[in-house]
């Protein structure tokens, strides 16, 4: 009631949490991933795993959450990063549900090189 701005965020059901934490599991405990910071806090029970933008060439796996305010730089700059992903052989577009991504690295693809 005090803030400056309000904000209800906290109050308003979050649909995709259930999708997220439900994806998450699905990823291999040995695998090295590179999320956005309100996804790491779900993971960081990893040996590795690096905050979006770090770690995405060395990363298996990079999960994006667009709508997460915390994004470093911006969340602009992680959009226009998994547009730039969604268009590289070297990644593969997994999963979306909404403004939540996964994408692999495409192991063939640093084969051929």
């Amino acid at each position: 009631p005090f803030a400056k701005e309000a904000n209800i965020s906290m109050f308003t059901p979050r649909i995709q949490a259930d999708v997220i934490a439900k994806y998450l599991k699905t990823i291999p405990e040995d695998a090295t991933v590179s999320a956005s910071n309100q996804l790491g806090s779900h993971l960081s029970e990893r040996e590795t795993i690096y905050t979006l933008p770090l770690g995405i060439n060395q990363a298996e796996y990079d999960l994006f959450l667009l709508s997460d305010t915390t994004s470093m730089p911006s969340m602009q700059s992680h959009r226009d990063l998994s547009d730039m992903m969604r268009n590289n052989p070297d990644h593969i577009l997994l999963f979306q549900e909404g403004d939540f991504l996964v994408f692999k690295k495409n192991r063939l693809s640093y084969l051929l090189y």
